[in-house]
């Protein structure tokens, strides 16, 4: 009787749970930038807002890129940003096959016709990724995913970032490398944020629900005539005939379209369980 209310109880949880869960779907969505530049300290107090490249480099000298991205503006569904990937495409690169590079969120605010190495924004040094990058011809992809969730939680000035060499924050100094990606001011192929989302999906419920009522009904047992007949004793007796109560009228029972919907769940859940009883049974008897 335990197992069989436990069974009971499991698929009720079930289809409750089945009832009111909510899905999630798979969603991308592109982030164009908005502005870039970059700062060199050869030319310390020149703008390079409007060239259509940037370059980063730490040979033969310093030059660190900033890029500002349109406003993510994700729908309040999104359950979870799984994936952000920083792409820009790469076409020229010197001194070395692969490049360390730090990247993180920025300060200041910067603009792209007005940025020089002299009056470069401040950035967040403790919010900084390091990142290894190959240096051939074509698209490169970062994942920057965790400096995107400081964004979602407002942290930091919204998808604005910078690319500097790694170790430049810290003091250190890296294999020499320079390379140079293309801009928004490009004909073709500037650099973008590939975001990959989950988007809780609500399911419609209906909008009527209708009430449950539990119904009592009272029956009369009218004994049999064998129930009441005396013992016999060891000298036959006369039996005396029975006094029978005469049935009560039944009552006639009206239910709802909710409750049939109600009553034919609750047989489907019971036939279920016996099922299951059943089957359990049987495997415990074949173990035996």
């Amino acid at each position: 009787m335990r197992q069989a209310k436990l069974i009971f109880r499991l698929l009720s949880f079930l289809a409750l749970f089945l009832i009111t869960a909510s899905p999630a779907t798979a969603e991308t969505k592109t982030l164009q930038v908005e502005k870039d530049a970059f700062a060199n300290e050869a030319y310390p107090t020149r703008d390079s807002g409007s060239q259509q490249f940037l370059t980063i480099s730490n040979e033969p000298i310093n030059r660190f890129g900033y890029l500002e991205f349109q406003p993510a503006d994700l729908p309040e569904q999104v359950q979870s940003v799984n994936r952000v990937l920083l792409r820009f495409y790469v076409y020229e690169q010197n001194y070395s096959e692969v490049a360390k590079i730090d990247i993180g969120p920025v300060k200041d605010n910067w603009e792209e016709s007005g940025i020089t190495w002299e009056n470069r924004p401040q950035v967040y040094q403790e919010d900084t990724r390091s990142f290894e990058i190959t240096l051939s011809t074509g698209w490169k992809e970062v994942d920057i995913t965790e400096i995107f969730n400081q964004w979602l939680e407002n942290k930091v000035k919204p998808t604005s970032i910078f690319i500097y060499p790694s170790g430049y924050l810290y003091g250190l100094s890296t294999g020499g490398f320079a390379f140079s990606f293309k801009s928004r001011q490009s004909a073709a192929n500037p650099a973008e944020l590939v975001l990959d989302y989950n988007l809780t999906v609500t399911p419609s419920l209906p909008a009527t629900i209708y009430p449950v009522t539990v119904v009592e009904i009272e029956a009369t047992i009218t004994p049999t005539p064998e129930e009441l007949s005396p013992t016999p004793s060891p000298e036959p007796s006369p039996i005396p005939e029975p006094t029978l109560t005469p049935e009560e009228p039944r009552q006639k029972i009206t239910l709802l379209p909710g409750q049939i919907i109600l009553a034919g769940t609750i047989v489907v859940l019971f036939t279920a369980s016996g099922l299951i009883f059943a089957l359990c049974a049987l495997k415990r008897k074949k173990e035996n």
